[in-house]
């Protein structure tokens, strides 16, 4: 399908709106240090409650993902895969750049755009602020049970990922396996910390829940 000019006029809005934060954030700021400074706790805690379905999603691919495991192997990759990546991006990581920036769009944009252009550096950045917030280190965890740092079993499995999706790759139910651990990690261990510093929590595993009434509620840590 051929690009329309609409859509070329908007590549280069976004890509401008890109540069001029990769600029101002990047080049003439100490990036974790900014991003540290400027997260705003309660915006963050807002954004979860105003998209309480956050996970629900990811947690449907999980579940296919299962489904396809005994007989399509390959298939249940995929689908791992893209749930470990719905989850962390668009579950954490946007809902952090959401407590740096007032403006929901700006916020899935930059996480959209960090993710496609592979930006280690701002990537590194929010985990940063993760870590400083959940006392997770994504760059230094490992899963009970593995040696292998939790960062790396997430690249590995993508490579295999992109290698049928690109290559027509096999995967055996064992890669399989590996990587839905690598998303259940994600959404039923990572995700909840960050929620329960929030005082928030998931009812059913997928919806977001801070009421005051609800008997699982807790204080903000």
């Amino acid at each position: 399908m051929s690009m329309t000019p609409e859509d070329a006029a908007a590549d280069v809005f976004f890509e401008e709106m890109y540069e001029n934060f990769r600029e101002g954030v990047l080049e003439d700021w100490e990036v974790y240090d900014r991003i540290v400074d400027d997260f705003k706790e309660v915006r963050l805690r807002d954004y979860y409650l105003e998209h309480s379905g956050v996970i629900e999603q990811p947690q449907g691919m999980l579940d296919e993902a299962k489904n396809l495991l005994s007989s399509y192997p390959r298939a249940s990759l995929v689908f791992a895969v893209a749930a470990g990546e719905a989850g962390l991006n668009f579950g954490i990581l946007a809902p952090i750049l959401h407590g740096c920036f007032h403006t929901e769009s700006a916020a899935n944009f930059l996480v959209e755009t960090i993710m496609k252009q592979k930006n280690e550096k701002l990537t590194k950045a929010l985990l940063q602020v993760l870590n400083h917030f959940t006392a997770i280190n994504l760059s230094t965890f490992t899963r009970s049970g593995t040696t292998v740092k939790f960062w790396k079993e997430i690249t590995d499995a993508r490579i295999i990922r992109n290698r049928i999706l690109h290559h027509g790759g096999r995967a055996t139910r064992e890669e399989a396996t590996h990587a839905i651990a690598i998303s259940e990690t994600i959404l039923n261990n990572i995700l909840p910390a960050v929620l329960e510093k929030l005082g928030l929590h998931l009812h059913e595993g997928t919806q977001v829940c801070g009421s005051p009434a609800c008997p699982s509620s807790r204080p903000a840590s």
